[in-house]
């Protein structure tokens, strides 16, 4: 639309900082791990990292993470699912990542490796393969050697997409990123 650079960036600013404070307003009460928390978590990390923001405007929108992050904590703690939540595994890395207080992050480092030992169980190998097999998928039998590697949905529901593969990707890239940054 023509406007110069200080003027888009403004507006940038205005627009995230009205799509947190929505976010921060609908997530009152946190009864769910809704999508959302991928969104805010994923968001917050990119703008921690971003030269568009003050720091001042990077600690407003972290302090909003932090805030919906709290109450997540005890309830991804109750996780105990033959399900996949590598999306759960992937917000919480991305707020180990920019989270400045490593000693509050200690519990969700925690429960990021208990998620990510959970769905290691769900990634698709040869040995699975095998068994998988004959039985009833949703891939048909002669191509069940594409899905080497992916991740399922559940034990339960032998499915496999490559959104949960790429969430659980990017799950594992940001514990390995954490890793790292913490041995330094």
């Amino acid at each position: 639309r023509g406007l110069e650079t200080s003027e888009r960036t403004d507006e940038i600013k205005d627009a995230l900082r009205k799509a947190y404070q929505a976010i921060s307003a609908t997530t009152e009460g946190h009864e769910s791990l809704s999508g959302l928390y991928l969104w805010l978590m994923s968001s917050t990390a990119i703008l921690h990292e971003s030269t568009l923001l003050s720091g001042e405007e990077k600690t407003f929108f972290e302090e909003i993470a932090k805030k919906y992050q709290k109450p997540l904590t005890e309830e991804i703690a109750k996780i105990t699912t033959r399900n996949n939540t590598c999306s759960v595994a992937e917000g919480l890395g991305n707020y180990i990542s920019f989270a400045k207080d490593s000693s509050k992050t200690d519990l969700e480092l925690a429960l990021l490796q208990n998620l990510l030992r959970s769905n290691s169980r769900l990634q698709v190998t040869s040995t699975q393969v095998a068994a998988l097999d004959g039985t009833e998928y949703t891939i048909p039998r002669n191509d069940l050697h594409r899905v080497l590697g992916g991740f399922l949905d559940s034990f339960d529901r032998l499915q496999t997409r490559i959104d949960y593969t790429q969430h659980c990707a990017l799950a594992f890239l940001n514990y390995q990123s954490i890793i790292e940054k913490q041995k330094k």
